[in-house]
């Protein structure tokens, strides 16, 4: 493990803070509600705080929508969801009873500022909120892998972008810092701890990986033509960024943390699932690199 990585590694995390995620996750969000009848105000009700729900957070939720008519309700909202086939406002996002995920979906596409806020406040949110983040992280580790070749490839264009004095954020400590802030935010949207200390199995969790993610990039550019070795090393990155937030998604979202216990089985987890992720771009359908079982408890 080059000691260069662990450097560029904490210079990154000192601009990383948990507090700016905690902070937007625990914007209040208003929701206002349009309908014609109080039924349809009801059902739309139900959706958002679901019966199942336990009484408190039930009630926590509820606290934050409103009937757009009835006394005391905002003058605006944070969010606007119709009846469908009302016409309102080009902000309004339409309630479809018959695919609510498509109502989810129209509001995190409109409310992008405000996904973490709603996840947290509104377990109805949650999975899509959580895999647009991963999906966005994924994309933006795949492009700087790309961006990354560029003073390798094509010098003269990169002497441009990066001053011959200022050194290039090693890809492995990119990516690895923007791993852990997804591991803030996946924390946050399923309202767990967020934070170095709270979230430290999780942590080492993304650096361990980080390095496996690094030998198979390796490999699998070693494999591919010289022309693609690039590319191959960005489909890693995006697997690899994918399979992590994967992991961590279904930790949060089963109301438990990774335990320490834990961290060795979720490790092997990861790597399997990125790594028949890349099956293509390795060739072969067993991964290129193997991690040892984790002990006996």
């Amino acid at each position: 493990m080059s000691t260069h990585i662990f450097r560029h590694l904490r210079m990154a995390l000192r601009q990383l803070n948990p507090a700016s995620v905690r902070e937007a996750a625990e914007r209040p969000v208003t929701v206002g509600l349009f309908a014609t009848s109080d039924e349809a105000y009801a059902w739309m009700e139900e959706w958002f705080a679901p019966a199942e729900l336990p009484v408190e957070e039930r009630r926590r939720v509820l606290a934050h929508v409103f009937r757009a008519t009835e006394p005391g309700a905002p003058e605006r909202f944070d969010v606007e969801v119709s009846e469908e086939g009302l016409s309102l406002s080009n902000g309004t996002v339409p309630f479809i009873p018959d695919a609510p995920e498509r109502t989810v979906e129209g509001i995190v596409r409109r409310h992008k500022d405000l996904r973490l806020p709603l996840a947290r406040q509104f377990p109805r949110f949650r999975r899509a909120v959580a895999e647009s983040l991963i999906l966005e992280t994924a994309k933006e580790n795949a492009l700087f892998a790309l961006l990354a070749a560029t003073p390798r490839l094509f010098p003269r264009l990169a002497s441009l972008v990066w001053p011959p004095e200022e050194e290039l954020l090693s890809e492995t400590a990119f990516m690895t810092v923007n791993e852990i802030r997804l591991a803030f935010l996946m924390a946050a949207v399923y309202g767990r701890p967020v934070g170095y200390v709270e979230q430290k199995t999780e942590i080492a969790l993304v650096i361990a990986a980080a390095f496996l993610w690094r030998e198979l990039a390796r490999r699998a550019a070693e494999r591919a033509p010289k022309a693609l070795a690039q590319a191959s090393k960005s489909g890693i990155a995006a697997a690899g960024t994918y399979a992590v937030g994967a992991t961590l998604r279904r930790c949060y979202a089963a109301e438990r943390g990774l335990e320490e216990g834990q961290a060795a089985a979720a490790l092997e987890e990861t790597f399997q699932h990125g790594a028949n992720l890349a099956g293509p771009l390795l060739g072969e359908k067993e991964p290129a690199v193997r991690i040892p079982a984790a002990p006996a408890e």
